[in-house]
């Protein structure tokens, strides 16, 4: 049964926040979440037994002497040992607090009858909680931006902040992530859910171990099919040795690889091989959009590129048609010296000195019709200045959708990576 919006709300918009297990210890998680969420806006009330006051405010020794200070806080952050996190959780619940992130990394004690007791919605255990765009909540403050049309939910914390680092050095704008962490009480479906329901939201992406929750998962990327919106997903531990990393990491079992990738697919999700995949999908999905078919012409300026390019087309399931006489003959009247005119285009190192070569050949293809999408090889650590601005020349005119593929590690290469997404030209690193 999904839960209802109310409660969601309360985790991802709250009025008034508890932290239980607040310090000023540096170092200490209860420190940084205390001054992210003091910096919101939002009322605070600050919680630790052993303190009277902690960043200039009064600090109570429990939730219920809080409480009795004022109104009863929309949601409570417990960053407390895992000995101690039921008692909490007991003590909101008796305060009919109604939602909680708990971080502990474990709820010692918990049971089916705590399960069944607990009315207290929650996140986690073991988890980061929310880093919300829209609202400024954040487990770390440093990586608010512009919100923009994704999302990213997480059972993985240290993903979630390197998804959110991801994009934002992208340019690409996040509605809210959230890590779920062991999944207890709330879970990526309940999640999903309210996120496709989110009129600015067209793209849900997932990091997954588990999927807890089949039918209600079924149900809302039904929805999101029904509302042209996508659904992106990164499942991990399909191996076996992977299965046993889930296991202990958040007690995911993650079941057989075959039959995940059924189900997924018969979801409709848009399935990735590996995170930084997830990454390059969801940050181009936004510049490149829907492809209107499957045929793809390319174009570099590296050899081997033109290879690996093939390779990746095939594996993706796309197509890549030859050029036809008359295309290939204009391509060979107006870049002069191509050893072989074919799909791929190999341009040669010629390309490093003539960048040019990149936007005539893109402009020629382009204008054939015959293509649904191009890839362009970028010419590695060669001549990167003028490759950035030649490519956002034709960004202007071309008719076609476009990514580049670049390889190399070099500051150079950084820095033209950077300067490429600043032109919402969508860059792939592998």
């Amino acid at each position: 049964m999904a839960l209802s919006e109310f409660f969601i709300k309360k985790l991802m918009n709250p009025s008034s926040i508890a932290v239980i297990g607040a310090t000023d210890a540096v170092g200490k998680l209860g420190k940084d979440i205390s001054e992210n969420l003091l910096a919101s806006g939002r009322q605070v009330l600050l919680i630790n037994p052993s303190k009277r006051e902690l960043f200039g405010r009064r600090c109570y020794p429990n939730i219920s002497a809080a409480i009795s200070s004022g109104e009863t806080p929309d949601l409570a952050y417990i960053i407390v040992p895992p000995r101690n996190a039921l008692e909490i959780l007991n003590e909101c619940n008796r305060n009919s607090i109604p939602a909680a992130i708990v971080m502990s990394s474990e709820i010692e004690g918990w049971s089916k009858e705590s399960a069944s007791r607990i009315k207290t919605v929650f996140l986690g255990p073991n988890c980061l909680g929310v880093h919300n765009n829209i609202s400024g909540i954040t487990f770390n403050r440093s990586l608010l931006e512009a919100p923009g049309p994704i999302v990213f939910l997480s059972q993985s914390g240290s993903f979630t902040e390197v998804f959110l680092l991801a994009m934002k050095r992208r340019g690409r704008g996040v509605a809210f992530a959230v890590s779920t962490g062991n999944e207890y009480f709330v879970g990526i479906e309940d999640l999903m859910e309210y996120a496709l329901r989110s009129a600015e939201v067209n793209c849900v992406s997932l990091y997954l171990e588990e999927i807890r929750k089949p039918e209600q998962f079924f149900e809302a990327c039904d929805y999101a099919r029904r509302n042209g919106k996508k659904v992106i997903a990164f499942k991990a531990g399909i191996t076996e040795e992977g299965r046993m990393a889930a296991f202990s990491h958040t007690g995911a079992i993650s079941g057989i690889a075959q039959a995940y990738a059924a189900f997924l697919d018969k979801c409709g999700v848009i399935q990735v091989e590996s995170f930084q995949e997830l990454i390059e999908t969801c940050a181009s999905f936004e510049c490149i959009g829907n492809l209107k078919g499957g045929r793809i012409a390319s174009i570099s300026g590296p050899g081997g590129l033109c290879v690996n390019i093939s390779d990746a087309v095939s594996k993706a399931g796309l197509r890549q048609p030859e050029f036809d006489n008359a295309l290939s003959c204009k391509i060979a009247s107006s870049i002069q010296g191509l050893q072989s005119i074919r799909n791929p285009l190999d341009l040669t190192m010629a390309a490093t000195s003539r960048v040019r070569m990149y936007g005539e050949a893109a402009e020629i293809i382009a204008a054939s019709g015959a293509f649904d999408a191009l890839l362009i090889g970028a010419p590695t650590s060669y001549s990167t200045r003028e490759f950035v601005q030649e490519i956002s020349r034709i960004k202007e005119t071309l008719s076609l959708p476009f990514a580049v593929i670049w390889l190399g590690e070099t500051e150079e290469i950084d820095r033209a990576f950077v300067n490429c997404w600043k032109e919402d030209i969508p860059v792939f690193r592998s």
